[in-house]
């Protein structure tokens, strides 16, 4: 969209090829970031303004410009501060003893205004904002319907569509007609069509994910008029927490980083809390960073494996090859 592309310039990344500072086409929004050796964010310059942060030894934040960011004992944020909010209250999160999110606090009256639910193999299946109390059905690791609880099986209120990747929506039906998901080569949503082709809302996203939304000529929406969750990287972004769920994790575009630690600890990288985001990786499951053809491969490779049969040796066996390439791939991340 017209004013919402990039430019890194010659400086843009340092020696070790990480983005140190990009500004969007319109001139409206500018970042640069100070890092450690490990990637942490030392500060944040954004339109001239800048934020500090300071960090723990596992390399979670301790205070963001003085405000401190509190933590559980398993590493999980408990409590995000005003200064990293829209608004003037802090979030607050509840965990279960898996490290899943499962309630949030958003207007700092001490109960949850969000809650979550999971079933047995941790797959987020429901919402519920006080409000309506959604169920999400799920097949594999992707979602391919909504239902508002307690809705009869023949009446869901979106059932969606995916091409080869993971997180790759092509379309969803329900609602008010169909619609058409377009990506860009990071798999994040930029915008939504329906039947005609005729643009019904637009996405643009900053370099780490913060979201706006504008509908089809491209005038700023505060939500989504079209109830799309969908966005950055493919993944499903929460408007009323402003963070975005990477299914085992969950993302929060402003800090940049994850909300808890990594499940498998240091396998790709310094920090349990970065992310690895980027044109040629992507992390789907909030674990590691993977091509996302080696993504696609294992999901094919499990589909194969559950139904049984005949191939059920082979796809094992591709399986291993296409995990000792992931071994690879991590090894190769770790010499960095």
């Amino acid at each position: 969209m017209s004013g919402y592309g990039f430019a890194v310039g010659t400086s843009g990344y340092d020696d070790e090829d990480r983005l140190v500072n990009w500004e969007r086409d319109d001139t409206n929004l500018d970042q640069s970031w100070s890092l450690s050796l490990v990637g942490d964010w030392n500060s944040i310059t954004e339109n001239g303004s800048s934020q500090s942060r300071t960090h723990g030894p596992t390399h979670e934040i301790l205070t963001v410009a003085s405000q401190a960011v509190q933590h559980d004992a398993k590493g999980n944020q408990t409590e995000i501060p005003a200064v990293l909010r829209p608004g003037t209250d802090p979030l607050k999160m509840q965990w279960d003893f898996e490290n899943k999110l499962i309630g949030a606090d958003i207007d700092n009256d001490s109960t949850d205004d969000i809650t979550y639910q999971f079933d047995a193999l941790g797959r987020r299946v429901g919402r519920d904002d006080g409000t309506t109390a959604m169920v999400y059905v799920q097949s594999g690791q992707q979602t391919i319907a909504d239902y508002t609880s307690g809705t009869a099986a023949s009446s869901p209120t979106y059932t969606y569509l995916y091409a080869s990747y993971i997180d790759e929506p092509v379309m969803r039906t329900g609602g008010s007609g169909n619609r058409y998901f377009h990506r860009n080569q990071q798999y994040s949503i930029t915008a939504l069509t329906d039947t005609s082709g005729t643009i019904q809302e637009r996405y643009a996203y900053s370099a780490y994910g913060m979201l706006s939304i504008f509908d089809g000529s491209g005038t700023v929406r505060t939500s989504t008029a079209e109830g799309n969750r969908y966005t950055y990287t493919g993944r499903e972004y929460d408007e009323v927490m402003d963070v975005y769920h990477y299914r085992a994790r969950m993302y929060d575009p402003v800090v940049g980083r994850f909300c808890s630690r990594d499940p498998i600890g240091f396998l790709d990288g310094m920090s349990v809390y970065c992310n690895y985001f980027g044109l040629t990786m992507q992390d789907p499951y909030g674990f590691f960073a993977l091509e996302p053809a080696i993504v696609t491969e294992i999901e094919i490779l499990i589909a194969v494996i559950a139904a049984g049969g005949e191939t059920v040796v082979a796809a094992l066996a591709a399986l291993r090859a296409a995990l000792m390439a992931i071994q690879q791939q991590v090894g190769l991340r770790q010499d960095w």
